[in-house]
């Protein structure tokens, strides 16, 4: 499903760059080498981001059941 439409950056897309570190969410989109156009997918990523406290990358990715990246 797609979180931000504008950029076309998907759920799986937000939940790999949390585990990978991300804990901004313009710095999702940065992450994707884009940047935010609307503002509309604001809400959605900050509540990924509550909902599955990314504190700990690794924490993160066993929530979301992926693999953590070596950064």
């Amino acid at each position: 499903m797609y979180v931000c439409n504008c950029n076309g950056i998907t759920e799986k897309q937000v939940k790999a760059a949390l585990c990978q570190g991300v804990r901004h969410w313009e710095d999702v989109h940065a992450h994707y080498g884009c940047v935010p156009q609307c503002g509309k997918c604001q809400c959605e990523i900050a509540q990924y981001m509550a909902d599955h406290g990314t504190d700990e990358s690794a924490d993160a990715a066993s929530l979301f059941g992926l693999p953590v990246m070596a950064t």
